[in-house]
């Protein structure tokens, strides 16, 4: 992606059938402010967001990046060899979901317009 600038990183979501133990370490031990929460389903402290199972499967992880053309980063990481669906996000935006090699999600979302 040399001619596309980098993405911007935007949050990294854990997945958890239960995300209490995660809101406490990151909010209780590290003690990050919560910026979001509601219980019981997420809380989202700065980059680090702990979610319920019910938009991910417990145990996964998943990186979101914000770039102004998503179908072009979607179509160059095709070209360099990564595997991706190109859908559209709960905003009726584009976005392309990958995985790093280690089996990470990583999810390319349309930067809001200013």
């Amino acid at each position: 992606m040399d001619e596309l600038p980098p993405p911007q990183f935007l949050c990294v979501t854990l997945y958890s059938q239960d995300p209490e133990p995660l809101r406490a370490y990151y909010h209780d031990v590290l003690g990050l402010p919560i910026d979001y929460e509601v219980p019981g389903h997420i809380a989202a402290m700065g980059p680090i967001c702990a979610h319920d199972s019910s938009e991910g499967p417990a145990g996964t992880v998943r990186m979101y990046f914000l770039v102004e053309n998503v179908p072009r980063y979607a179509e160059a990481g095709k070209e360099r060899g990564a595997e991706g669906v190109l859908r559209t996000d709960g905003n009726g935006q584009p976005a392309w979901e990958s995985q790093d090699p280690f089996g990470n999600s990583v999810v390319l979302l349309t930067r809001p317009s200013q």
